[in-house]
């Protein structure tokens, strides 16, 4: 078992480069790993290593993959396959001329999903087969249906009254006797192209800075580093949470269609600036809920609603154990959504007694229901109200009541989580924390002076992305702007 001791020192002539960790981590990939203990871990990195609590936050270390090969595209882009169901929807755009007493009717849909023979399910529960179709070019395919029962379709109740996008779904397929052939359209995984994000930070310590250090002492060998640029590192620290949550990827236009180049150019020296989608981008649209509570926060039955829609979506390899990420107000809301059906259905009590003083109360934080796991997840980011000033109706931040829902399962066929941080790197190269001291007229003599200034620089530079696989089975539950 590793032991850490961390504790304050003034700089010793024994403090040299040999044992200085922000050195050694570069150079010794063993030392790497124990900084991982050490260091400030953001949320991100814990869910991607199976970390839920701060008790298990001591015995693991952050897991951060590296990019395989075979599905790299280019130095900064990662195409991997997205799971999803082999039986999907088709979208409808509108509808051709008018419907006939005979049932046939004519649509245009957005895709080709569709095919002779298959019997379609509408909004309304009418039924109708495909007649012939589809003819048209991508994006906008025309079919010929005819309803099952006789019935003439009529667009305003069959499709129209559906919220939101207006949708139909494939069956079944019937054919007559002596037909000819049948159809079907096979379905792979859909590719998902990502990008890594360069991130950099420069942070500057001026010489008398120098004199204080931090001690690490593992399993009674010392290593130090210097105290302020500790500061530095979790700056940079928490500006990569963002990203790894918010970020909006340069590589895509409105529409979310790839883009052969960055819209973004660095002034500085002229080339892209690439930015790759945070966790929200990669699962925004997807599954998407809408708490019923009057007050804009979820009710039991929306946690039950969303782990319902989500398990629908779950790929069998995974034990379906969600992280429900969310800020200081949704994590308050959880816990006593969970202590109120607790002590109303679960037949929960608290102790009494003639005590003056009597504790009582638990961490309501994780939810079991029909064979499927939930943990709610405390993000203090969330509670920025600089970084997310929106406000609700009842005048508290959006960002704080909201949740995201990610399955963190464990595929065992490919060995990997549903989420991962994947970082460049091969032949010795790690890109997922680079770390540099550019020394100036400090005092500091074992290391070479390369600056007039007084001041030691500290750089800090990593490219890395998060990645979701199955994205069908992650969701957003947002709390109403007001």
């Amino acid at each position: 078992m590793t032991k850490i001791r961390i504790y304050g020192s003034k700089f010793e002539t024994t403090q040299t480069t040999s044992n200085n960790l922000t050195e050694m981590r570069m150079k010794d990939p063993v030392v790497r790993d124990i900084m991982e203990y050490v260091d400030t871990r953001m949320v991100s990195t814990m869910i991607v290593s199976g970390i839920d609590s701060q008790y298990t936050a001591k015995s693991k270390p952050t897991k951060i993959g590296m990019v395989d090969k075979s599905k790299s595209i280019g130095s900064n882009g990662y195409r991997y396959r997205v799971m999803g169901r082999i039986q999907r929807k088709s979208t409808i755009i509108a509808q051709v001329g008018a419907s006939q007493s005979s049932g046939e009717f004519t649509l245009r849909l957005r895709d080709n999903l569709l095919y002779k023979g298959m019997v379609v399910r509408f909004y309304s529960g009418l039924q109708a087969i495909v007649v012939s179709g589809p003819t048209g070019a991508q994006g906008n395919y025309t079919y010929v249906f005819q309803t099952t029962n006789g019935n003439v379709f009529v667009m305003a109740t069959d499709v129209n009254a559906q919220p939101g996008e207006k949708t139909c779904m494939g069956g079944h397929t019937a054919y007559g006797e002596g037909s000819l052939k049948g159809y079907s359209r096979a379905f792979s995984g859909e590719e998902y192209e990502n990008h890594m994000t360069t991130q950099r930070k420069t942070f500057s310590l001026t010489g008398d800075a120098l004199s204080d250090t931090t001690i690490v002492e593992i399993n009674g060998k010392k290593g130090w580093f210097f105290t302020k640029e500790n500061q530095g590192k979790v700056q940079f620290m928490m500006e990569d949470e963002y990203a790894k949550w918010f970020g909006v990827s340069t590589m895509r236009d409105a529409n979310g269609t790839l883009l052969a180049q960055s819209r973004l150019t660095d002034p500085e020296t002229g080339n892209p600036i690439i930015i790759g989608d945070g966790l929200v981008e990669q699962i925004r649209g997807v599954n998407d809920l809408a708490p019923s509570g009057t007050d804009g926060m979820p009710t039991m039955d929306d946690f039950k609603d969303m782990m319902t829609l989500l398990k629908k979506n779950a790929n069998k390899d995974f034990t379906n154990h969600w992280y429900v990420v969310t800020g200081t107000d949704g994590y308050n809301h959880a816990q006593e959504i969970l202590r109120d059906y607790w002590l109303n259905f679960l037949g929960g009590r608290t102790p009494n007694g003639d005590q003056e003083e009597i504790e009582v109360g638990a961490d309501f934080n994780t939810f079991k229901w029909v064979g499927n796991r939930v943990t709610f997840v405390l993000h203090p980011m969330f509670d920025n109200d600089e970084l997310f000033p929106t406000l609700a109706a009842d005048g508290n931040i959006t960002q704080s009541g909201s949740y995201i829902w990610l399955n963190n399962g464990f595929n065992g066929q490919t060995g990997e989580r549903n989420v991962e941080i994947l970082t460049k790197g091969a032949n010795g190269v790690n890109r997922s924390m680079v770390i540099n001291y550019v020394n100036g007229l400090t005092g500091w003599m074992d290391k070479m002076s390369s600056s007039s200034v007084d001041a030691l620089e500290v750089n800090w530079l990593k490219e890395d992305m998060i990645v979701a696989y199955n994205t069908a089975s992650c969701g957003l539950m947002n709390k109403p702007a007001a």
